[in-house]
């Protein structure tokens, strides 16, 4: 029997090296790049009135800003993703059967497997923190430029090795750097129009592994072979023990994409606001191991794109102290059809199919500005999965995401304010079924099959932001 790899479909992206994020948006989407925002559940960010940080979703609205600006966050992940069914072991299955067929043979006595394991797994995402900075320079009365570094997509999955599930996925890391330069026009009283250049720099480490219950069966195995040989019929089986790599593979790339915005104003009370960030192709190239296989070792590459944006966001005062935020963003997830893995040698592996929709995530929030110093903020957001209950797997568990969330702005002086922002996020229990399969004589054999849950896709999410205006 022979053992291709098998890569694990969740990616993780990320701000800075060493720090790797969970999932709080639907796929493997971040929203963190504002506090301020937060407290909005982001409703409406991209016409948002505000910190630099509103660069990040709309460059042209970087108008309202009259001098130098800049915002540093930082966002603590705490997220409680568990998981909850039972795998199926086709192998252990495939054992029992030859191992009755070689105790009927020669009078042995060799045991019998389970064939049923525990799929339970918790606390597969690791919390985390997310810094992020931008600035913004206004040129003269019209013209301004930005910059920002944050981050728009992360994922981290990582099952402990007593896991039963390691086939489906194991540990993923994908650290991320986004790099947006900007710039923001005002074209008359009414209309602001900005564009900006997204660099990404991305490395990734990608893992599956050997379930931890392979160790019991290899055991038994072990013992089922000699007795195999000595019938001259039987065939022997593969001793493969847990936690031995079925694919380990590393890689990194730079990709770039671009942003376009405007702003229309009709009136003093109202903004409206439109933007498009394009998607970012990344080719991870580097190397693949696996203790498996021997065909997997040597130079190759992941294809991964980002998707498309598109956010339509207003801003409506509706008296003095009370502001109303709405949003809508659709994500164009098409683009992550499959998962492929491209050798040196020019062979290719397609991993996975993935076949994820586009989604949408609409916004409501709001600020009450109680006096010159102090604001709050509230919102609401509904954030929908884009992945097909079909495709759905133990290395992206993900479904639709309810967000309630609320935040606090102080200023302290003329200079600088202080913003501060929590969010509690609501994922739905969803049904998951997953299939591993090897080839066996020239054929798709099935290895094992998991039948669950998500359990708990939930998470707490706490931010800080200083600005300072000069």
């Amino acid at each position: 029997m022979s053992y291709p790899f098998r890569l694990s479909t969740a990616l993780t992206l990320a701000l800075y090296p060493l720090v790797t994020t969970p999932a709080l948006a639907a796929g493997f989407q971040l929203s963190e790049t504002s506090i301020s925002g937060l407290g909005r559940s982001y409703a409406g960010e991209a016409a948002a009135l505000g910190d630099a940080a509103v660069q990040a979703r709309n460059s042209a609205a970087l108008t309202q800003f009259k001098s130098v600006s800049l915002t540093s966050n930082l966002a603590y992940i705490y997220p409680e993703v568990d998981i909850s069914g039972e795998v199926n072991s086709d192998l252990a299955t495939i054992y029992n059967q030859l191992a009755t067929a070689a105790n009927g043979a020669t009078g042995a006595n060799l045991p019998l497997q389970q064939t049923r394991y525990s799929g339970n797994a918790q606390g597969i995402a690791n919390d985390a923190l997310i810094p992020s900075v931008f600035i913004a320079l206004p040129i003269n009365d019209r013209l301004a430029l930005g910059f920002g570094s944050f981050a728009e997509f992360g994922l981290a999955t990582d099952y402990p090795a007593s896991s039963n599930t390691l086939e489906y996925g194991d540990k993923t890391e994908l650290t991320a750097i986004t790099f947006k330069p900007s710039l923001g026009w005002q074209l008359n009283e009414q209309w602001s129009i900005g564009a900006g250049l997204r660099a990404v720099y991305a490395e990734a480490t990608l893992s599956t592994s050997t379930p931890a219950y392979f160790d019991s069966l290899a055991a038994a195995i072990g013992q089922y072979n000699p007795v195999a040989a000595a019938t001259g019929a039987l065939p022997q089986l593969p001793v493969v023990p847990a936690n031995q790599p079925i694919l380990h593979v590393s890689g990194d790339d730079w990709g770039y994409g671009y942003e376009l915005g405007t702003v229309f104003t009709p009136s003093a009370d109202l903004r409206l606001a439109l933007s498009y960030r394009s998607d970012v192709a990344l080719t991870l190239a580097g190397n693949a191991t696996s203790a498996l296989l021997p065909s997997a070792n040597g130079p190759g590459s992941v294809d991964l794109t980002l998707p498309a944006m598109t956010e339509l966001a207003a801003r409506w005062q509706l008296s003095a102290p009370l502001a109303l935020h709405v949003g809508a963003l659709h994500t164009a997830w098409h683009s992550f059809d499959q998962l492929k893995v491209n050798f040196d040698n020019g062979t290719s592996l397609i991993a996975k199919e993935e076949e994820w929709q586009d989604a949408w995530r609409y916004a409501i929030g709001g600020d009450w500005q109680l006096d010159q110093q102090w604001q709050l903020r509230v919102g609401y957001a509904n954030d929908q999965s884009p992945v097909p209950a079909h495709r759905r797997s133990l290395s992206i568990p993900d479904a639709d995401r309810q967000w309630l969330s609320f935040g606090v702005g102080w200023q302290l002086d003329e200079h600088w304010q202080l913003d501060a922002g929590y969010a509690y996020l609501l994922g739905e229990k969803v049904a998951v079924q997953e299939a591993f399969s090897l080839p066996v004589n020239g054929q798709r054999q099935t290895i094992s099959r998991f039948d669950g849950r998500v359990s708990k896709a939930d998470a707490h999410l706490l931010g800080l932001s200083l600005s300072y205006r000069i």
